[in-house]
């Protein structure tokens, strides 16, 4: 069996791969071709804005050498005012259809960036915890943001590179060769050159912005880290250590960032002196064919036109290329995120009350090495008040993780009813759990609100009842504003034994057959803690309790007690733990991490 815990190198977004030294990513642009697909009728109209476009380019072109001919062989005024004309009706109508194309393809990127940013959230929150132990919340934050913006402009670079540059560069070129033939082989052999140093440049533009964007990840993650553990940092003095990491990771951002922009900027300048190269070379050989008889001035003028029009799809088909290795490298980032969930469909779903639940000789380890849990055989029962005790890095937190489907066993079963857990809808079996936290997050909205978290269809009737179940009757008595009362962010305006209730009322909003109290009543004074196993109590009828906590104090509301030891289960009674804990003055040591 696979271990459950990816590692080092499978925990973290991808690297540039060596290998892939090819300018057009074929994986990156089917990721972006099925959220474009859906839109291609936009695709069309733009493509068809595009072609109009590149016609009216060389419509003036052509504009220009009939004015010039007009000039140098005696053309009247009504026919130079013609051209002129119809030269500046181009001009108009360009502008205006390049504002509409822009306009339809702003707005198909941010659509496309509104999908993938939903598609990328979902699979994210679906991703095993071990996903989300090796990343931080900040990397993340950054590819839900950054990556997917960076990812969806690649629809709008490809559309450049593919579509609307070359069709105005091979009208222009049409006409050249239309005009003079001879003028015109002078692109087309500087046109391998440009290829070539945008080729170069491409490559390492990629290099530079998968550093880029992996260093950019990395200090929100820093930022988010210090700010949601400000507690921590000032309770250790540690504001200077992590301005410290931050300014590190800053440095390390700034030079890529240098790095990527210098390489982008290359191609302008590149372009600017292919295409000059071109031009003056064009305009040698056509003074030197105007001089022995072979073409005329006209001619001449509007191949040169032409010439000078080149620049722009040149330079922006150029820029596109490269701006689209950052889209690549986004699009590498997000596919890396979205290949971790487990994509398993039809499986049979849990159907509450659970009557039992069975580990048989199950065995997990993190790293794949060291077992955390070796060989535990139990069975917890409908109706039971279970303590769950043990040290340190015993594998209490653990245990749990693996009851609740975070974590699949390394070996072993653990059969709900009867039935593997591997075999069912995980989604399904969480929604027969309710879990109480040490530390139960609660977010800056109203009490009703949090409480309906645990059951978004919940009604206000079934948000009170629940609140009552959990003994939340006094507190809200209290408050003016009752259930409409906003707790602040992360529940700071109550007490903790009244964050407590509101997480238990939650828990208790949606029908459940396991409540799991990890650490639920470690912060409260004794009469609170009495309070609120008192109402679990009352509820232990309906459902299997399992109660983890270092308080002894617990094992009053407990009917069994598995002490862990070494990854593995013993069984006891609560009075036998309680005795030796008066004989010998010791109290249940709280569980770390991994506990």
């Amino acid at each position: 069996m696979t271990d459950p815990v990816h590692s080092s190198e499978s925990s973290r977004p991808p690297a540039h791969d060596a290998k892939n030294r090819f300018v057009i990513d074929r994986e990156g642009l089917r990721f972006l071709w099925q959220y474009a697909r859906p839109r291609r009728r936009t695709l069309a109209l733009s493509f068809a804005v595009a072609v109009v476009l590149a016609g009216l380019s060389g419509l003036l072109a052509w504009s220009v050498k009939q004015i010039v001919q007009s000039l140098t062989q005696g053309g009247t005024a009504e026919t130079i005012g013609l051209w002129v004309g119809v030269a500046m009706v181009a001009v108009v109508f360009n502008s205006g259809l390049e504002v509409l194309n822009r306009l339809m393809l702003t707005t198909l990127f941010a659509r496309i960036s509104q999908e993938i940013r939903i598609d990328l959230f979902r699979e994210i929150q679906d991703n095993p915890i071990a996903f989300h132990t090796h990343i931080r919340t900040g990397e993340l934050a950054s590819l839900i943001g950054n990556d997917v913006q960076s990812a969806a402009a690649g629809v709008l670079e490809t559309f450049s590179a593919l579509w609307q540059h070359p069709a105005t560069f091979l009208f222009l070129v049409g006409l050249m060769f239309y005009l003079n033939p001879w003028i015109s082989l002078i692109a087309l052999v500087l046109l391998p050159l440009l290829s070539a140093c945008v080729t170069w440049i491409s490559r390492r533009a990629r290099d530079a912005q998968m550093s880029f964007m992996d260093n950019q990840s990395k200090l929100l993650g820093v930022m988010v880290e210090s700010i949601t553990n400000v507690r921590q940092v000032k309770a250790f003095g540690m504001e200077a250590q992590r301005t410290e990491q931050l300014a590190s990771r800053g440095e390390y951002l700034i030079h890529y960032l240098r790095k990527a922009a210098l390489l982008s900027s290359l191609v302008s300048p590149v372009t600017d002196i292919i295409n000059g190269v071109a031009i003056g070379l064009m305009a040698l050989l056509a003074y030197w064919q105007i001089q022995h008889g072979y073409t005329t001035t006209g001619a001449v003028a509007g191949c040169l036109m032409a010439a000078v029009g080149l620049k722009k799809p040149m330079k922006g088909l150029s820029q596109s290329v490269v701006e689209l290795q950052r889209s690549f490298a986004a699009v590498r980032r997000i596919t890396w995120a979205l290949g971790k969930t487990d994509r398993r469909t039809g499986l049979p779903v849990v159907e509450g009350p659970v009557r039992q639940v069975t580990l048989e000789n199950v065995s997990f380890s993190y790293d794949g090495r060291r077992s955390v849990l070796d060989g535990i055989s139990l069975e917890l029962r409908h109706g039971e008040r279970v303590a769950l005790i043990g040290a340190s890095g015993a594998g209490k937190t653990t245990l749990l993780d693996l009851i609740t489907g975070f974590y699949p066993c390394t070996s072993g079963r653990l059969l709900v009813d009867g039935k593997d857990l591997a075999t069912l809808d995980v989604k399904s079996w969480r929604r027969q759990i309710g879990i109480v936290s040490q530390e139960p997050f609660l977010f800056d909205a109203s009490i009703e609100e949090n409480i309906q978290y645990g059951n978004p269809e919940a009604t206000t009737e079934q948000v009170a009842r629940a609140a009552r179940r959990a003994g939340c009757d006094e507190m809200l008595a209290r408050l003016s504003e009752g259930l409409k009362t906003r707790v602040g962010e992360r529940g700071c305006r109550l007490s903790g034994g009244e964050r407590k209730r509101v997480a238990l009322a939650r828990a208790l909003v949606r029908p459940i057959s396991i409540i799991v109290l990890d650490e639920a009543t470690s912060e409260l004074d004794p009469e609170m803690e009495e309070s609120v196993l008192r109402v679990i109590d009352g509820l232990a009828p309906e459902m299997l309790v399992l109660n983890v906590s270092h308080r002894p104090s617990i094992l009053r509301h407990c009917d069994r007690a598995l002490v862990l030891e070494d990854g593995s289960v013993r069984e006891t009674t609560p009075a036998e733990i309680q005795k030796s804990l008066e004989a010998s003055g010791e109290c249940i040591r709280a569980g770390g991490p991994h506990g």
